[in-house]
């Protein structure tokens, strides 16, 4: 079925419109067949989707409007796009679950993701990933050096600061409410008459003193654009078209015949889409949304479990721009390592400690190693913190190799847990 609906995809993407007046017909009606067999769902459904739309009056009552040339392909754009993308989290939402053999359980995941994207011509696909990677290295930056700074200051332990360039700003001038580029993006579409200029003109108009943002009439430009100080450079975005993709929007015709197919996974793909459509047409109202909207929402739920986990990163350097060989252009490289702010990440944990644990916690691992310790602790010394002490004293590590904070015992690198670790094997031997 997968195959089939990919295949149904790029029949999609050949069909073709010609303007008739106030309306649009098939200009290729073997391309609309073709798609509906591969989609499961009747031709003549498909094609009355793709050239007229229905809607709803106040009164209640549903008609057929039809489709100008350009809504027809936009419609059909909307289509393939609704299409893909939901049968694309469908695929992975079976692949969660056939590993998910304990919900409360540890996990590992990974997460893959393009770089920066800085184009000729950037849009709002750009200001998408963009917005992805600013926001990873913002989890970068608080979990590896601000919060792991700010959590030696907090125990006590002796440190020397390490500088840092936050980008908290930048996510804040994208992804800010009520004036952020995408809540005025989203304030724009929803309005009927909402327009890229006017989304241009509030832009310019609201965020001038966020020192991220490059008003148009800083750029060497006539077309209506704006730019963004990324961490990883400057990059110009075209405000033509930024409301029509930020609308997104699939007529109810088309999920209607979405829905109607033959197939098991895209009704299944679809059901969200059905549940509101049986919601609408029981009395509720809800306002579309838009396709920024969407992505806010994942875009947070996906920090708030990076937030939980314990990040590793692998860092991906570009060696040169000409996709060459065994050449590394030293400028583009040292740029990258700069900007990503990979240095600082050294020195912070070169500086560090790799381990750390609250005073009880780890006694109720380590207790067994001394008489005065076992079988407990309390009867010898007056705070879980003295008998850590006493306890790495006995141990053997020397001083430099861990730091006793205010309620955290810190371990300075891997070998010296390993020596805590076996000293523990013993004691039980």
């Amino acid at each position: 079925q997968v195959l089939s609906i990919t295949a149904g995809i790029l029949h999609l993407g050949n069909v073709q419109f010609t303007a008739a007046g106030e309306s649009s017909k098939v200009a290729n009606p073997p391309a609309v067949q073709a798609a509906a067999k591969c989609f499961g769902v009747a031709p003549q459904a498909l094609d009355k989707a793709l050239v007229s739309r229905t809607i709803k009056e106040v009164s209640g009552k549903v008609i057929h409007v039809p489709n100008k040339k350009p809504q027809a392909e936009f419609a059909r754009d909307a289509l393939a796009k609704g299409i893909f993308s939901r049968v694309f989290s469908f695929l992975v939402n079976r692949a969660n679950l056939a590993f998910l053999w304990n919900p409360k359980g540890v996990t590992i995941g990974i997460l893959d993701i393009y770089g920066f994207e800085i184009f000729e011509v950037n849009s709002f696909e750009q200001i998408v990933i963009n917005t992805v990677n600013e926001s990873l290295h913002g989890v970068f930056v608080e979990l590896t050096l601000k919060r792991e700074q700010a959590e030696y200051a907090a125990e006590g332990i002796p440190w020397e600061n390490v500088d840092y360039t936050d980008n908290s700003q930048c996510i804040q001038l994208i992804t800010g409410k009520p004036m952020g580029i995408l809540a005025l993006l989203d304030e724009e579409a929803i309005v009927p008459r909402g327009s890229d200029k006017a989304f241009h003109d509030k832009i310019s108009q609201h965020l001038t003193r966020n020192p991220h943002f490059v008003p148009p009439g800083r750029l060497k430009t006539t077309d209506l654009q704006f730019g963004v100080k990324h961490y990883a450079g400057t990059v110009q975005y075209k405000c033509e078209g930024l409301i029509e993709k930020n609308r997104d929007l699939m007529f109810d015709s088309l999920t209607q015949c979405a829905i109607s197919s033959s197939m098991s996974v895209l009704k299944e793909s679809f059901k969200a889409d059905a549940d509101k459509l049986a919601a609408a047409s029981s009395g509720g109202k809800k306002r579309p949304t838009t396709a920024g909207a969407q992505f806010k929402v994942s875009l947070q739920e996906l920090l708030t479990l990076l937030y939980q986990c314990n990040p590793h990163y692998i860092r991906c350097i570009k060696p040169n721009e000409t996709k060459s060989p065994l050449v590394c252009d030293d400028e583009r490289l040292n740029e990258q390592i700069r900007y990503l702010g990979l240095l600082e990440g050294l020195r912070v944990r070169r500086a560090g400690f790799a381990y750390r644990k609250e005073y009880a916690t780890w006694l109720e691992r380590y207790y067994i190693l001394t008489p005065a310790t076992f079988p407990t602790w309390r009867k010898n010394f007056g705070s879980p913190r003295d008998a850590v002490e006493y306890l790495m004293q006995f141990i053997g590590l020397q001083p430099g190799q861990y730091a006793m904070g205010k309620t955290k015992l810190f371990i300075k690198d891997p070998e010296s847990v390993y020596v805590v670790e076996r000293a523990r094997v013993a004691g039980l031997n």
